[in-house]
């Protein structure tokens, strides 16, 4: 029995990849792409790193610089690092380790810009009043400000996640006679489902170390579009002597001792151009109070505690009411 022989066609390898370069059909797919890849990878980083310092100069009057920026146009990621906004002289206004955004496809569906993730890590935002009282940060406010349309709504806007780590924040008080500071560091701040679209709620917490190991604590429920939140605010530990620095010429009083514990439960809301705030359930104490004159050791009012239960505070009323205060173990 014979078997009939089948010879394999040959093919042109390079007639085949000749007509493939010039496939009109190729090329309006594969030349956009590869535009859009440069575009991303390269060319968007290299524009953002040499014009934001004379963008930054226009619309801030501030110099800025960022020493790396990374775009991912397949994943719609972007990433700085080594950004710095700054002040005056060598100083930085604004400061951080690393920017990272993570864009959604479904903005296109939704309607609204949407951020899987918003994440910033290392900030430094040095705030300071100067000798004329008025605070650095308004500057730039100032300057980004657009005067309002009448009933033009907020920008559709979602973020999933938003995320501040490791983060602080310095107050320099320069107005009075005595120089004033404070740092708070470290700063963690979490907030899930942030929207600007009607009647959606997200979650927040914030943790702090306040100057002297204090902390801080507040959670609770934040919406946008109205502005309204809920929620619980803790402070443990807070020193008098933080507060006494950026008083200390108008009280003319020594260096005070005592510690700060206060929670309470709030409800606030701004609708129409009304302010509503509710503050409820506060329990406070205050414990290890010694306040005197300047370089004096005699107490002028020495308290082992005082204690402050069920407090509550009304906006619209302008009410406090404090249903049971508590003070022992002292001296005046």
């Amino acid at each position: 029995m014979r078997f009939a022989k089948f010879s394999r066609p040959s093919i042109d390898l390079r007639r085949f990849l000749r007509r493939l370069a010039r496939s009109k059909l190729l090329w309006s797919f594969a030349g956009p792409l590869l535009l859009y890849t440069l575009g991303g990878f390269l060319l968007g980083p290299f524009l953002i790193e040499r014009y934001l310092p004379s963008l930054a100069q226009e619309h801030v009057g501030r110099a800025a610089s960022v020493e790396k920026v990374r775009i991912n146009p397949y994943t719609l990621t972007f990433e700085a690092s080594g950004f710095r906004l700054e002040d005056s002289g060598d100083k930085s206004l604004l400061a951080f380790k690393r920017l990272f955004i993570d864009f959604q496809v479904s903005s296109l569906f939704r309607r609204a810009w949407t951020f899987a993730e918003m994440r910033l890590e290392g900030a430094d935002l040095a705030l300071e009043i100067d000798r004329n009282g008025r605070l650095n940060l308004l500057d730039v406010i100032d300057r980004l400000r657009k005067p309002p349309k009448p009933d033009e709504p907020p920008p559709r806007l979602v973020v999933d996640h938003l995320v501040v780590d490791d983060s602080r924040v310095s107050l320099t008080d320069l107005s009075g006679e005595t120089r004033a500071s404070v740092v708070v560091t470290p700063i963690e701040f979490e907030l899930s489902n942030l929207s600007t679209l009607a009647d959606h709620q997200g979650r927040y917490t914030l943790d702090a170390r306040l100057p002297g190991g204090g902390t801080l604590t507040w959670k609770g429920i934040l919406s946008v579009e109205p502005v309204a939140s809920t929620g619980e605010i803790e402070v443990k530990g807070m020193k008098l002597e933080t507060a006494w620095r950026f008083l200390r010429d108008e009280l003319k009083l020594g260096e005070p001792r005592g510690d700060l514990t206060v929670a309470g439960r709030y409800e606030f809301s701004y609708a129409q151009g009304q302010t509503t705030l509710g503050v409820n359930g506060v329990q406070a104490e205050l414990s290890g109070l010694f306040l005197a004159l300047p370089d004096t050791k005699q107490p002028l009012l020495a308290l082992r505690t005082i204690k402050m239960s069920d407090a509550s505070f009304a906006l619209a009323k302008r009410e406090l009411v404090i249903p049971k205060v508590v003070l022992a173990d002292g001296a005046i």
